[in-house]
């Protein structure tokens, strides 16, 4: 099976567009090939050498800096592959954009507009050079639709910094307690409940307190180091204000 998103041009009897229906599978369900067509064989012996081996991804991780290659001097005919994630928290990297009926209404009616004209070029085309000028026209018209059109819309990146899985089990437990406190009707069941959870919000509050206090802590180490009278001598000044 070759295409050449994932193995370089072999010339020779078959053809190197065998992948195709391979490529409307990964296309379909919006996933990315991670091969590297001039990487070394993934599939390799005495007598023959092919690129068969394929490592997919979805698009959450196609938007993370993610390394690949192949290990070769193996003891299999299959080399191994060897790839890093990237970064740990990817799915904020997912493109979203932002929809509406006005914006939606602008996007098919310049693609009518155009429709017509990349038809004519695809029926036209009588040669694989003329239907790649079609794909790079027809790419070309999707990215003109969708910087004009589609408005990207970026998540807004986490500003707690000191907040970790820790915090968040602690708040879904007390979460949990305040629940099944509030909701029982039994006055001796309702008070064990009660206790519970005041010792676990007494809990979560302490371990809130330290996370937040040693993430200042260390912030105004760093800053310290460089200039102490920047950054927290402002923060300081502008909190205590001396009276004159």
């Amino acid at each position: 099976m070759r295409h050449s998103l994932w193995c370089p041009v072999i010339r020779d009897h078959r053809s190197n567009d065998e992948g195709v229906p391979f490529v409307d599978f990964i296309t379909k369900h919006h996933l990315s090939v991670w091969n590297d067509p001039n990487s070394n064989p993934t599939f390799e012996t005495t007598r023959a050498k092919s690129w068969i081996d394929i490592t997919g991804a979805s698009e959450a991780l196609y938007f993370a800096a993610h390394t690949w290659q192949v290990t070769t001097h193996t003891l299999s005919d299959h080399n191994y592959f060897e790839y890093n994630l990237g970064e740990m928290d990817v799915a904020e990297r997912i493109p979203r954009f932002n929809l509406n009926k006005f914006r939606l209404r602008k996007v098919a009616q310049k693609i009518a507009d155009v429709s017509s004209t990349l038809i004519d070029q695809l029926e036209r085309s009588a040669s694989p050079e003329d239907l790649d000028i079609f794909v790079l026209a027809l790419t070309a018209t999707i990215q003109e639709v969708r910087a004009t059109y589609l408005k990207y819309t970026k998540r807004r990146p986490k500003t707690v910094l000191w907040w970790n899985a820790e915090l968040e089990m602690l708040r879904n437990k007390n979460s949990a307690l305040k629940r099944r406190f509030t909701r029982t009707l039994d006055p001796v069941v309702k008070a064990d409940k009660k206790a519970a959870y005041k010792i676990c919000r007494a809990k979560f509050r302490q371990t809130l307190s330290i996370k937040r206090d040693k993430s200042w802590a260390e912030f105004c180490r760093e800053v310290s180091s460089l200039n102490e009278y920047v950054l927290p001598y402002k923060f300081v000044r502008i909190r205590f204000v001396v009276p004159l």
